[in-house]
């Protein structure tokens, strides 16, 4: 009778699966809107997962999507033959849109971060694993730009863990994970200068970086010592060539690139 005049989104049936008197509750409700068979508070696992029992089955199982968002009615009926209608308000999850990943390199700036969500009024809190690349342990509201910072020699990789909260009804949504890695610069090794006699072999220069996967391009200012304008990886050994009465010096410059492109300081 209860029903008759009100209309219920969800009906939870409470009591032990032993009991006559509760499954034939349950008996009604399927038959007026959807329903659920539970014996404790317990079997509501989360706003997406609810344990309950079927008629003709012995075993609990496990549903999803159960709960229904917005304002609902909501039909509750104990150990009591007389369905009691009740009314209700259940409050929407606010979620929190998927956020991209990023890739810098070190001393570049990343970019920033602007938290969206279904639901107007969602405060964003966030919290980082790795304050070494420059951005703070947590923090609320977007992510503003700031420069990446890597003072190892391995890529950095920090998870940024957003949590989405409705400060008005307390609801707080599934957190959603995002990742800042900030590679490393290029290095180069110190390279000796050599000085030596026209006709004679140079020794070969094996660049070195601390950085896995470095690669080196240099430029040679003066082509007439018998080396080439340009070039990249190590120089082999070549016969140094002096035609004129006096000392040539010639400056070989290197730039070091690593495979994630961060250039580094170029040496001579």
């Amino acid at each position: 009778k209860g029903f008759s005049t009100h209309q219920p989104d969800l009906i939870l049936v409470v009591g032990g699966y032993n009991s006559s008197n509760t499954t034939h509750l349950y008996k009604m409700a399927k038959s007026i809107s959807k329903a659920y068979y539970i014996d404790s508070p317990e079997c509501l696992i989360n706003a997406s997962q609810i344990k309950h029992k079927l008629l003709n089955n012995d075993e609990p199982q496990i549903s999803t999507d159960w709960l229904p968002s917005g304002n609902i009615t909501v039909a509750s009926s104990g150990a009591t033959t007389v369905n009691i209608a009740v009314s209700g308000s259940i409050n929407p999850l606010p979620t929190v849109n998927a956020v991209a990943s990023q890739v810098v390199c070190n001393g570049a700036s990343t970019a920033s971060v602007a938290f969206t969500g279904s639901i107007s009024g969602t405060v964003f809190n966030w919290t980082n694993n790795d304050a070494s690349i420059g951005l703070g342990a947590s923090g609320t509201g977007d992510i503003g730009a700031f420069t990446a910072v890597n003072t190892t020699n391995a890529p950095v990789t920090a998870t940024i863990t957003v949590t989405p909260v409705v400060t008005s009804t307390g609801c707080v949504g599934v957190a959603r994970t995002f990742t800042i890695t900030v590679n490393p610069t290029a290095t180069v090794g110190v390279v000796p200068n050599q000085t030596l006699c026209t006709g004679l072999s140079t020794a070969a220069i094996n660049f070195t970086s601390t950085v896995a996967g470095t690669t080196f391009s240099w430029t040679n200012n003066t082509p007439s010592i018998g080396l080439a304008s340009s070039g990249t990886g190590n120089i082999p050994s070549f016969t140094a060539i002096n035609t004129t009465p006096t000392a040539v010096t010639a400056t070989i410059t290197v730039t070091p690139n690593t495979a994630a492109g961060c250039i580094g300081v170029a040496t001579t």
